[in-house]
């Protein structure tokens, strides 16, 4: 007796478009949180290295941090809304073309079939059979020959909110010591819990990826900590050369 086969899943075409999307935000949570932790770190180091009190090197900071929140999230929507407008141009042209060309657009679908290794035969009937549908050719078509995928398009508003917690949450962590204690005593622990968090940032983009958690996070602190080295050391030059101790 034949074991009756398994009723396919259709769930995962309900669920991972939405998965997908999610994914998608890692490239402003990435972005972000490593902007926010290194641009402020770059800021208090510089400051910290002119000698200023504690005061002002994290009203600095919490200046520096705000002005990138609004920088970073208006040129993420911006960036991201531009993006959508070129992607949905483009698949306008193609369903014009789609309307007032079907069969040059048809013997297109053809040869990208046949490009990917489809017997001629079977493409012809593929595309007999997909130009019965107008919206599945144009996504067929949009994703064969554009590249796109119009289920994947950005939305400018979620990119720039992502953007902005994740600077702003970032920026937090090298300010935090200095609401406490002297400056430099404040900057060695701003600086080690700066690399800490690069480190997991590093980490976390790795798994989303696929590739060594290890050496992902020690790349983005490694280039992080030569930031804040090069900042402090461009403060201190000025400081000495101009003859100025703020402190």
């Amino acid at each position: 007796m034949v074991a009756p086969s398994p009723a396919p899943r259709t769930d995962e075409l309900a669920t991972e478009p939405g998965r997908i999307a999610r994914l998608s935000s890692i490239r402003e949570v990435v972005f972000g949180a490593q902007d926010g932790l290194v641009s402020t770190f770059a800021v208090v180091a510089g400051l910290a290295a002119t000698g200023v009190g504690h005061p002002v090197v994290l009203l600095a900071g919490l200046v520096s941090a705000v002005a990138g929140v609004l920088s970073m999230s208006i040129g993420t929507f911006l960036a991201s809304r531009a993006q959508r407008q070129l992607h949905e141009a483009e698949l306008e042209r193609e369903r014009r073309e789609i309307r007032d060309h079907p069969g040059e657009e048809v013997a297109e679908l053809i040869a990208a079939l046949v490009a990917r290794g489809m017997p001629r035969v079977d493409a012809l009937e593929v595309a007999r059979r997909v130009a019965r549908h107008p919206e599945l050719l144009l996504n067929t078509l949009a994703i064969f020959e554009l590249g796109l995928a119009p289920q994947r398009l950005g939305n400018p508003v979620r990119d720039a909110f992502v953007m902005a917690v994740a600077f702003g949450g970032a920026a937090l962590i090298p300010l935090l010591p200095f609401l406490f204690g002297h400056v430099l005593p404040a900057l060695a622990l701003s600086g080690t819990l700066t690399l800490l968090a690069l480190f997991a940032v590093g980490v976390v983009k790795a798994r989303v990826a696929g590739v060594s958690a290890i050496r992902s996070g020690l790349e983005v602190a490694a280039l992080a900590a030569a930031s804040g080295i090069l900042s402090f050391g461009l403060g201190r030059l000025a400081s000495l050369a101009l003859g100025v101790n703020l402190g």
